[in-house]
């Protein structure tokens, strides 16, 4: 149990580094290049779906086990944290809310699979 927090909060953590990175590259994109709102939504939906996928590989390489499960844990809490973050700053929930879940829980099982099938890394 004990490795299973530590792997999840390790986990967490670089998606979140991942989602982080990845936002300042769009916005760096954007300073450039004048990106339109619907580029700009499908980059924000696959930074949600890349940063589920490492949260949840990260949190399975050192866990070494439940790959499926913790990985679908990883990409809820991964949605939790944005779904959170969207009501603290006034949106409201809609169906796109829905579809951002089951992007977060496919991407984050795929990474739990890969995450516990792949060589340990040195973290």
């Amino acid at each position: 149990m004990k490795n299973f927090n530590r792997g999840l909060r390790c986990g967490l953590l670089s998606g979140t580094l991942c989602a982080l990175l990845l936002c300042v590259l769009t916005a760096v994109l954007q300073l450039f290049f004048d990106l339109s709102d619907g580029a700009l939504s499908f980059i924000a939906i696959a930074i949600l779906c890349i940063s589920s996928f490492c949260a949840a590989y990260f949190s399975t390489q050192l866990c070494r086990s439940h790959g499926l499960w913790q990985g679908a844990l990883c990409g809820l809490l991964v949605f939790g944290g944005v779904f959170f973050l969207s009501l603290l700053f006034g949106s409201r929930p809609s169906y796109i809310s829905l579809e951002r879940v089951l992007f977060c829980l496919v991407f984050g099982t795929v990474g739990g699979i890969r995450g516990v099938n792949t060589k340990k890394t040195k973290l």
